[in-house]
Order: structure tokens, then sequence, then C-alpha cells
């Protein structure tokens, strides 16, 4: 057994663990008796990590191509170039995250 894992991860029971996090998620946030992402980054940890970052990739792709746009119609927006530039930095930063997690694993 690993002992970075919880239970229902070495049980193959994802599924279980998604269901808890599905009725937890639907409470009201301040009856909920534990964090849905702290759950299922203990869950699933890793797995969560690399989701994460391929969605903030797919958001800073739609960031771009709509800031590309506006440039091409209304001029250069210096407030949006900021904008897309810090995501950049939070999708290089989750990426590295994931990267390190998949080579301590190794």
């Amino acid at each position: 057994m690993s002992r970075n894992r919880p239970a229902l991860t070495l049980l193959g029971d994802v599924l279980l663990a998604a269901a808890v996090a599905t009725v937890v998620d639907r409470r009201p946030r301040d009856r909920r008796p534990f964090s849905v992402g702290e759950f299922a980054t203990r869950v699933i940890g890793v797995q969560w990590r690399a989701m994460e970052a391929k969605l903030a990739a797919v958001d800073l792709a739609r960031r771009e191509a709509e800031s590309a746009n506006d440039e091409f119609e209304r001029g250069p927006d210096p407030m949006k170039s900021i904008d897309v530039a810090l995501a950049r930095r939070a999708v290089a930063e989750l990426e590295a995250a994931v990267e390190d997690d998949s080579t301590r694993q190794d």
C-alpha cells in the first residue's frame, strides 16, 4: 500500500470518491464538512493537478484568442496583455508542479 494515497484510491473506488465530492459540493459552503478541492487533491492528487493544468491551458488559449481578436478589431489593450501574461505564468507554474509530481512518483 502506498503511503501517499488514501484508501478510496487504493481500493480503486474513484467513483465513490466522486459521489462523496458531489454530495458535499452541493451543500452550502459554510455547511461543508471539508473542502471538495482538497479532498479531490488527496484522492486523485497528481491526476487532479494535471487536469487543472490542462483546463488552465485551455482557458489561456481562449484568453489569447480573445485578446488577439480584440487587438485586431480595436487595437492593443495593455490591461488585456497583462491579464494574458499573468495567465501564461499561472499555466507555466501549474505545468511545472505537475511535472514535479510526476518525477517524484518515478
